[in-house]
């Protein structure tokens, strides 16, 4: 089974369990390597070509993922000092 056979055989388990996070990271795979087949000389890519276009994807989601997290983080350090403030000169 190809990479992208196994791409759609995932999507379509994620369909049908209605599982959104998995349906919306194979969403980004496969959109990725559609756009890397239209921009390139060749019709369809190979399963490395295929595998390495994965690899870039799952990185930059990381890094997003990362960034979303180091915000809510720091969100919620700022909205607990405020919070320390508000008590204290309650007091």
């Amino acid at each position: 089974m190809s990479l992208r056979e196994r791409i759609e055989k995932d999507f379509t388990d994620a369909l049908k369990a209605r599982d959104e996070r998995r349906l919306s990271a194979l969403r980004l795979f496969k959109t990725d390597l559609k756009k890397r087949e239209v921009s390139g000389p060749k019709k369809e890519l190979t399963d490395a070509e295929a595998a390495e276009a994965d690899i870039a994807i799952a990185q930059e989601s990381l890094r997003e993922i990362a960034a979303r997290q180091h915000a809510d983080a720091m969100a919620q350090l700022r909205g607990n000092k405020g919070s320390d403030r508000r008590t204290k000169g309650k007091r």
